[in-house]
């Protein structure tokens, strides 16, 4: 019988980690911007052009702080929703632009958390998160 609960109990177990990680896979990117950025939605060729660095000012004329996660999933999804590129081509993209002089590299943050003070501290940045993470000190920004 004690053998019995302890089995129930590991599956329980399981299923309780398979649950959890389900919920992380299904986690949906958004973008998120700065306090003066005045924008609620952009187009996907807009968010796009922003991402491959062909975009680098707002329609004020302010320029764009772009930040970016290191790498993770939602890194992934975000680009594979806006520009099709994974994140090597991103990455090398990125390279080909700096090497010209075209751009600057955007600072690249490590986890959601960081990146989220950072573009709550930055007029007119622009990054990306999980939604769940999201919270009151930043904007989203609809992709329509």
């Amino acid at each position: 019988m004690k053998k019995n609960i302890s089995v129930k109990i590991g599956y329980l177990a399981i299923f309780m980690i398979a649950l959890t990680a389900a919920g992380r896979a299904w986690a949906e990117p958004v973008f998120v911007i700065g306090p003066k950025v005045s924008l609620t939605s952009i187009s996907k060729e807009t968010a796009e052009g922003i991402l491959k660095g062909k975009v680098k000012t707002w329609a004020s004329g302010q320029r764009i702080d772009l930040v970016v996660l290191s790498g993770g999933p939602i890194h992934s999804a975000i680009l594979s929703k806006c520009t099709n590129l994974d994140s090597d081509q991103f990455s090398t993209q990125w390279e080909r632009l700096i090497f010209t002089g075209k751009a600057t590299k955007p600072k690249a943050f490590a986890s959601d958390a960081e990146l989220l003070k950072y573009v709550a501290a930055s007029d007119f940045a622009l990054g990306y998160a999980d939604s769940s993470s999201v919270g009151g000190d930043v904007k989203t920004l609809k992709i329509e």
